[in-house]
């Protein structure tokens, strides 16, 4: 992703204002959400389950671009 010219320091501020404040917030309360009903224990494991699938789906996703992109390099 680049910015404009002029607009790189307003391009990082509403990025990092969106991630600090929609993702912090929305993760505190999922985490809040899981301790109140399934407790400690199940909310840490449920995260790592969750959290280790979206590591396998990234790196398939990536092997299967760099694939691609390699397949094409040789066209």
């Amino acid at each position: 992703m680049s910015a404009k010219p002029g607009t790189e320091t307003t391009t990082q501020a509403v990025i990092f204002a969106t991630y600090d404040g929609l993702g912090s917030g929305i993760g505190n309360i999922v985490a809040g959400l899981g301790f109140d009903y399934l407790g400690p224990q199940m909310t840490f494991f449920y995260t790592g389950v969750f959290f280790g699938c979206c590591s396998l789906i990234s790196m398939c996703f990536t092997l299967l671009h760099r694939k691609k992109a390699r397949a094409g390099e040789n066209n």
